[in-house]
C-alpha cells in the first residue's frame, strides 16, 4: 500500500501512539530532520532509520542502517522521505525487498521544490504555532517566522 497524506505530521503522530507499529524512515537528510523535530516519530516503540550513504551515522538517537541490513518483513510503515526518489524508492521496496507494509510519500509530488511549499507543512506549522506564518523567499534562501504583535518576523 502506498500513500501521501494530506497531513503527514499528524498521521506520524498517529503512528507514534500506535503500540504495535514498526516504522522506518528512508532517508537521513533534511526532511527526516524535520520530522524528527515537528513530529513524536520518536515515541514509536520500534523505530529504524535507513539511508545507504549514511549507514553507521548516528541520526537523534538511532544508528543508520542500510537497506540490506533492514528487516522488511518486520516493518509496517516505512516513510519515504527523499522527494527527488520517492517513485524509486517505492518500487526498490517492492521489488528488491518485497516490502509488504504501508508505503508513505512525504511529498505530494516530485516537482515540489521545497518542503517548506507543500500544503501540509504549512497547514501542521500553523497549526503548531497558532499563528499566521509567512513565508519569505530571497534567492536560495528560505524563512519561515511568524508575524508578532508588534509585526516583526520571528524565524522558527
Amino acid at each position: 500500500m502506498e500513500s501521501t497524506k494530506s497531513n503527514i505530521f499528524e498521521y506520524i503522530d498517529e503512528l507514534a501512539c500506535d503500540p504495535n507499529r514498526k516504522v522506518a524512515i528512508w532517508g537521513a537528510g533534511e526532511t527526516a530532520k524535520i520530522l524528527f523535530e515537528l513530529t513524536n516519530i520518536t515515541k514509536v516503540n520500534w523505530l529504524t532509520v535507513i539511508d545507504e550513504k549514511k549507514a553507521g551515522e548516528h541520526f537523534y538517537g538511532h544508528t543508520i542502517i542500510c537497506p540490506d541490513e533492514a528487516n522488511f518483513r518486520s516493518i509496517t510503515s516505512l516513510v519515504v522521505t527523499p522527494l527527488k526518489a520517492q517513485k524509486e524508492i517505492s518500487d526498490i521496496l517492492k521489488n528488491q525487498y518485497a516490502f509488504q507494509g504501508e508505503i508513505i510519500n512525504i511529498y505530494e509530488n516530485d516537482d515540489a521544490p521545497f518542503i517548506y511549499e507543500q500544503s501540509w507543512f504549512a497547514e501542521y506549522m500553523q497549526k503548531r504555532y497558532r499563528k499566521k506564518l509567512e513565508i519569505i523567499k530571497n534567492k536560495d534562501v528560505i524563512r519561515i517566522g511568524y508575524i508578532t504583535s508588534q509585526n516583526e518576523l520571528w524565524n522558527l
